[in-house]
């Protein structure tokens, strides 16, 4: 699948570039864009299901045409992932009437190298799929609760 060439998916990449030169583990990182068209960066101190939590809420705001964010990971053998790129990032792309959409970027911190999206990786699409199974499931438990109801087991 060929990502749409749209201006927050240019910009979010040339952060990420820029975080992974500065040499640290890239926390999770957004960017959103709204109607207007203006970008809006947001960085969490959370662990990935409330980011997630966060940014579902966010795309739920009808003020907000589209949201990505980026996961630090790592890849082993066998994972799609060229040996020589240790590190990826795992991308979620929002879009209204498309829903959620993932990519990986894989990087190299030394000598500094961040690979372009790639749409297509199945070990990590699928990986990444879960996640986002899993963490809609969390992001319901969290309405719930914030709906003062028991969450569901």
């Amino acid at each position: 699948m060929t990502a749409p060439d749209t201006r927050l998916l240019r910009v979010f990449h040339r952060m990420l570039s820029r975080l992974v030169a500065f040499g640290d583990p890239v926390m999770p990182i957004a960017v959103e864009r709204d109607l207007d068209g203006r970008l809006t960066a947001l960085a969490f101190g959370l662990d990935p299901a409330e980011v997630h939590a966060a940014l579902a809420a966010r795309a739920a705001d009808p003020a907000v045409a589209e949201v990505a964010y980026a996961l630090d990971r790592w890849a082993s053998p066998g994972q799609g992932v060229d040996a020589d790129y240790g590190d990826l990032l795992t991308v979620f792309h929002w879009l209204p009437r498309r829903g959620w959409r993932l990519a990986v970027v894989p990087y190299r911190a030394d000598p500094l190298d961040v690979q372009p999206y790639d749409w297509a990786n199945k070990y990590w699409l699928a990986a990444c799929a879960h996640d986002l199974r899993l963490m809609d499931h969390a992001t319901a438990r969290l309405a719930e609760a914030a709906r003062g109801r028991q969450p569901a087991p």
